[in-house]
């Protein structure tokens, strides 16, 4: 779908203000919270930077507990750089908020989220989210936090200076990340194999955006932008599981409860927050595409295949670092039985249409992409069992993206 308001001539403009994604959110950094009773429990909330949607979720948190149970709870936010080592989180303070990703390095699960072309869609995303709950909530306790909340990013889209018609437009295009430091691992070298030229931010005609940086600060220096969905970053926001384990069981579900309705909330306003992104950007002038060209998106899922294995490679079972030299192999019903290393890591894949049956093991989610290569191919079953996997071959899919 494109929003029809005549674009500008293309423009491209170097800006040098960007504004904290929370502020567009509607949601201020600074909270007035009531003065804390003599049974409230005070609890310290870090916000790690203020460069990362991670107040949005702290704020929103700290909302609900004071109004919901404000003889409880008593919750202080606080901002602090990222710069504390992950396994020192858990100590520093009672309750953190925090970019999941970052810390890839120390749970190769929290950086699902950054994973390029895994979800189609906010529903897409959320399913995806059911499926790694437990890897991420298993990868938390190795760290000494519970998980209460997670916060969706923007999703990652393209902005140009020239509308994208197909996956050829990329070939030549000079490319760059936006400005932050939001991107995931490979990013880059994604386009790169699309045929992009790397170069500098302020001399990009074609820029992928993380989901940090203001559609109207992107408004003002590109005339399009094409939502193609490449990934939805998180937030985390946790608990130490020392002071978690103090609590009473009551006061344990309370705030297990309060991070639920966080998080059902930040759902919803992220939905509400595109929208009005979509109509306000368009206002200004931006040729909006909501579909993009469906060759564009095949090239992107295909080329973002070395970004999945390299993230499925970091993960053993239970979505725990790998570090067996050797995995025992399964065959692959592909037409060749072709034996495919077992990785387990619940994780879901995404067909350029849409989102498929949700994955439970990495070792799927390989198998699947691996196959899509050579067609779009659909997991449309997964069996229980892990020693029996049967995937199903779409050839309708196939036969209908190339009638188009």
């Amino acid at each position: 779908m494109l929003f029809a308001i005549p674009v500008p001539i293309m423009r491209r403009r170097v800006l040098f203000v960007a504004l904290p994604a929370a502020l567009l959110a509607g949601r201020a950094q600074a909270q007035s919270l009531p003065l804390a009773t003599p049974s409230a429990i005070p609890l310290e909330l870090v916000r790690y930077s203020s460069q990362t949607l991670s107040g949005t979720a702290a704020s929103l948190f700290a909302d609900k507990a004071a109004a919901l149970l404000p003889y409880t709870f008593q919750i202080k936010l606080a901002d602090r750089p990222p710069t504390v080592p992950f396994a020192a989180i858990a100590r520093a303070s009672a309750l953190a908020s925090y970019y999941a990703p970052a810390f890839s390095a120390d749970e190769p699960v929290l950086g699902l989220s950054a994973v390029p072309m895994l979800a189609a869609s906010f529903d897409g995303a959320e399913a995806l989210l059911r499926v790694a709950r437990p890897a991420y909530a298993a990868a938390l306790a190795r760290h000494g936090q519970v998980l209460l909340a997670v916060e969706p990013w923007r999703p990652a889209a393209l902005w140009s200076t020239f509308r994208l018609r197909s996956a050829a437009d990329l070939h030549g295009a000079r490319f760059a990340l936006d400005e932050t430091a939001y991107a995931g691992p490979g990013w880059a070298e994604l386009f790169v194999r699309l045929g992009a030229e790397r170069a500098a931010y302020g001399e990009a005609e074609l820029v992928l955006s993380g989901g940090y940086t203001s559609s109207l600060k992107l408004a003002r220096e590109f005339a399009c932008v094409t939502e193609v969905f490449f990934a939805q970053q998180l937030t985390f926001l946790t608990a130490n599981r020392e002071m978690f384990d103090s609590l009473t069981e009551a006061q344990r579900e309370a705030l297990l409860a309060i991070g639920r309705a966080t998080e059902a909330e930040l759902w919803r306003e992220i939905r509400t927050l595109v929208r009005r992104d979509r109509q306000e950007i368009a206002s200004r002038g931006v040729l909006v595409s909501t579909a993009p060209p469906a060759d564009l998106v095949a090239a992107l899922h295909e080329a973002a295949d070395p970004d999945i294995r390299r993230w499925t490679d970091a993960m053993d079972s239970e979505g725990v670092p790998r570090e067996r030299p050797s995995s025992p192999t399964i065959a692959a019903r592909s037409g060749s039985e072709a034996a495919i290393p077992v990785r387990w890591g619940p994780v879901r894949c995404a067909s350029a249409a849409r989102v498929a049956t949700p994955l439970r093991t990495a070792r799927q989610l390989y198998a699947a992409c691996d196959r899509s290569r050579r067609a779009r191919r659909t997991l449309t079953r997964v069996c229980g069992d892990r020693a029996n996997h049967t995937v199903v071959d779409n050839g309708k899919e196939k036969e209908r993206r190339r009638s188009k």
